[in-house]
């Protein structure tokens, strides 16, 4: 989403300051303790008989060459780097091409569905900007249906392969609905249930009329794609405003667990932020927490709220950061942006959810940079092969697409000034 979009909608979003508040549900989740996956090594600390566990951190580095890629099928989602363009690219032909045919239209977004069959963008008129002319669905060999977007819708993402979810901005309160993508059949999805601070939008205003007192709480929903589990991930300005992460079973709206009393989940700044990704079945997601200290290792959260210790990278290093991470396809392993004490900048990181080994690639992120993280890594349907984008190549001003392979060992600079979106399958 562009800065100028953003900004549009979330003065949209004021509108609903003047809303009553919808009565939270009250319950008492189930606590489970925190569980952890093996083999990892330990060490027993001085004074003490109690082992501390370490994750195993191996280096194993890949050059990135500049020439040499393989023959590959699909295609590439790609955006420059403002956002002001989208292209895809078939990786049999090494062309890319523009997405938005028309001069008089442009892409303000794209992603890719699940199980990589097809993709969908919004497609914007430039002669009536920001007015989201249309949201497209298209398919590898570029079968298209067209969806007009409405007044009061504000996001959209892909829920499963079938169904888009599309946030709306009501009269009274945020509201969400679905849309399918082959008959276009919609279905609106009632959040009574949900307390006022998880009603959409991701960005919810209130003023409080007693103190006078202006407070901008932000609570984010990340829906399972049955539709029966939703993550609230909510965070404010500061952390007295914030109503931390739960999960919550949609069914009855129960708390099934609330991550913040176990886990000390980022809430305040959004720029600390890594939000909370559903692994493919939709039985498990992943979050960057952390039991004790600022910094952070990765968990992952059981459909009914178990809580399993992923990495103990905080007992070796004194700084770890987490960021942008994804489940390949088999859900065998977890890619994501690692930062510790001993880096200039995050480095691409693999995690091994059988073994608990993490391999450390040097694939860096933004060369000498700790502010900016590349997006996540996008996996083809092999659970082997993914692209990423990085500046660690000749002039850090410039921005470049990465297809790397776990199984070889190797990585290939794809296209330069544009970065992935999604990976396309070839039928």
């Amino acid at each position: 989403m562009t800065k100028n979009m953003f900004i549009v909608y979330f003065f949209t979003l004021l509108i609903l300051s003047a809303c009553d508040s919808i009565p939270a549900i009250t319950s008492n989740p189930t606590t489970y303790p925190i569980d952890t996956i093996q083999p990892v090594n330990t060490v027993s600390p001085v004074n003490s008989s109690t082992p501390v566990l370490v994750s195993v951190l191996t280096n194993k580095c890949i050059e990135i060459k500049t020439d040499g890629l393989p023959e590959l099928k699909g295609k590439i989602v790609l955006a420059t780097g403002d956002n002001t363009d989208y292209a895809l690219l078939d990786l049999e032909t090494g062309k890319a091409l523009p997405i938005a045919a028309s001069q008089s239209k442009y892409v303000v977004q794209s992603s890719v569905s699940p199980n990589g069959e097809k993709y969908a963008y919004l497609l914007d008129s430039k002669a009536n900007f920001p007015q989201v002319h249309e949201l497209v669905i298209s398919t590898f060999n570029g079968k298209k249906t067209k969806i007009p977007w409405q007044n009061g819708w504000i996001t959209w993402n892909w829920l499963d392969n079938e169904r888009l979810i599309i946030g709306k901005a009501d009269n009274r309160f945020g509201s969400y609905m679905t849309i399918d993508v082959n008959s276009g059949q919609t279905e609106e999805m009632p959040l009574n249930s949900l307390d006022k601070n998880s009603v959409f939008p991701s960005v919810y205003h209130y003023i409080d009329l007693d103190n006078q007192q202006d407070e901008t709480s932000f609570a984010e929903l990340f829906f399972d794609p049955t539709l029966t589990r939703v993550i609230h991930f909510g965070f404010s300005h500061d952390e007295v405003n914030s109503e931390g992460t739960l999960l919550r079973d949609l069914s009855n709206g129960k708390v099934l667990a609330r991550l913040d009393n176990i886990l000390n989940i980022p809430t305040f700044s959004a720029s600390e932020i890594s939000y909370p990704v559903w692994a493919p079945d939709g039985k498990s997601f992943l979050i960057e927490a952390s039991s004790s200290s600022e910094s952070r290792d990765l968990y992952q959260v059981s459909y009914d709220g178990k809580i399993t210790r992923l990495t103990y990278l905080t007992n070796s290093f004194d700084q770890v950061r987490i960021r942008n991470y994804s489940f390949s396809p088999d859900q065998k392993y977890v890619a994501f942006w690692l930062l510790t004490n001993q880096y200039k900048e995050y480095h691409l990181a693999i995690l091994d959810t059988i073994t608990a080994e993490i391999t450390d690639t040097c694939i860096q992120g933004y060369a000498d940079n700790t502010l900016y993280v590349p997006f996540s890594p996008f996996w083809a349907p092999n659970s082997h092969q993914f692209v990423i984008s990085t500046t660690q190549m000749v002039n850090v001003e410039t921005t470049f697409t990465i297809w790397v392979d776990l199984d070889q060992s190797i990585a290939v600079q794809v296209i330069e000034n544009m970065t992935p979106r999604g990976w396309l399958v070839s039928p």
